[in-house]
């Protein structure tokens, strides 16, 4: 996942197997910075069969506000706080 806007541009995140915490105060891939990311944002969730994205009850939403997980596809932008987000699957 690359930084497009906002925060370090161009920066990028490499997501692990299981679940991947986004969060201002704490998290796998956490925004300190962003008054717009809420302490606990969203779980990036990796499984065999694809990526789910689940806003965890932010007060800003992810993107579009989610309720349910939703897949997330390779060069899906996601807007969480002020960062832009650029998701890319590997290869190999």
């Amino acid at each position: 996942m690359q930084v497009l806007e906002g925060g370090l541009r161009g920066h990028a995140y490499t997501l692990k197997e299981g679940e991947n915490l986004v969060g201002r105060e704490t998290g796998d891939i956490s925004f300190p910075g962003d008054g717009f990311v809420s302490g606990r944002h969203a779980v990036f969730t990796v499984r065999p069969e694809g990526v789910t994205l689940r806003d965890v009850g932010s007060s800003n939403g992810t993107f579009v506000r989610i309720d349910v997980p939703a897949m997330v596809g390779d060069g899906d932008q996601l807007l969480i706080g002020r960062h832009l987000l650029k998701f890319e699957i590997a290869t190999q």
